[in-house]
């Protein structure tokens, strides 16, 4: 017999507001990203979970009198970088780039607030793929850079006990094995699924 996750819930964690995932509470990143495509979870505080997979990229940038240079793995081939160089203008809370090698152009609008201090390009920047997707473009003033669009997004349900977790999307469910140490969380092997390793992310 099945248990409904509210009763579930109940017998874990007793009284209503009781929460036992502390530790998994965040957005985690999965390590590994075959062609690009990579992993997160995002477990809320209320035992609900968003699983999203997309686009994954990290990278570095360069910015000269010539214009913005991004370089990241290529998506076939995680050893070798591909390198786009764009000029740049700014203009209050928008970013327009130029690729003019490859004939575009693009818009990218400021995803909060600049940062006192910090040059006037740094911080999340966030724009539309020709198909409709939300992308986020984050520079560091360390001259990292961190892209992501998203693709696919399933709410789901979560419960935890005693190193193990219970994760459930529609009519999938599944249990894992798990530990967190610092930033970083891993679910363990199973019969059926390889070590996962996520890192924690902002």
């Amino acid at each position: 017999m099945r248990i409904p996750l509210v009763i579930l819930l109940f017998l874990l964690f007793g009284l209503p507001g009781a929460f036992a995932c502390e530790e998994l509470v965040g957005r985690w990143e999965g390590e590994k990203r075959p062609r690009g495509l990579g992993q997160t979870f995002d477990f809320q505080n209320n035992g609900v979970v968003f699983i999203i997979v997309g686009a994954m990229m990290d990278g570095t940038y360069t910015l000269d009198a010539s214009g913005l240079t991004l370089r990241y793995p290529d998506p076939a081939n995680q050893n070798q970088m591909m390198a786009n160089r764009f000029a740049m203008t700014l203009d209050g809370r928008t970013m327009h780039l130029t690729d003019a090698a490859n004939h575009r152009d693009l818009t990218m609008t400021r995803v909060g607030n600049a940062v006192p201090g910090k040059p006037s390009y740094v911080g999340v920047w966030a724009s539309l793929t020709p198909e409709g997707s939300l992308t986020t473009t984050r520079l560091e003033s360390d001259g990292s850079m961190v892209y992501r669009v998203p693709m696919t997004t399933v709410k789901g349900r979560y419960v935890c006990a005693n190193g193990e977790v219970t994760l459930e999307a529609g009519k999938a469910s599944q249990l894992r094995k798990y530990h967190v140490e610092g930033s970083t969380l891993t679910f363990e092997k199973t019969s059926k699924s390889d070590e996962k390793i996520y890192h924690r992310v902002e």
